[in-house]
């Protein structure tokens, strides 16, 4: 269960990147022409459900898109952080409370516990 759950995380975050990027591309470039520019590796709606983290994408389809994007495939990848990140609620509980912070640092296997990041809490 905690894998499926990481991983529809992680085909997210890589989803999130993708729309990112193509809707930062001058001039605006739309699903429809990213699926020609991967000169049709990749459909429309292949793209529309890879952003919304709804399709797996194959690592072949990542170099596709790169490509299709000029950017490099570990562009579209997200950093661990953003995947293995803590709800905020529990980084400022262990932060405050030295017994929690040391069974974090145990559990987690490292003595700095800078380089987690709190997940943000969604909008709406």
């Amino acid at each position: 269960m905690q894998d499926d759950v990481r991983s529809a995380a992680i085909y997210k975050a890589v989803g999130q990147e993708v729309a990112k990027r193509r809707n930062a591309l001058t001039p605006r470039v739309t699903q429809a022409q990213l699926s020609e520019l991967t000169r049709g590796r990749l459909s429309r709606s292949a793209i529309a459900n890879i952003e919304s983290g709804r399709q797996r994408v194959a690592v072949h389809h990542v170099y596709d898109l790169a490509d299709a994007m000029n950017c490099e495939p570990s562009d579209l990848l997200p950093p661990n952080q953003k995947i293995f990140a803590l709800p905020a609620s529990l980084v400022a509980s262990v932060e405050s409370d030295p017994e929690a912070s040391e069974f974090t640092r145990r559990v987690l296997g490292r003595n700095d516990l800078s380089g987690i990041r709190p997940r943000r809490k969604k909008k709406g």
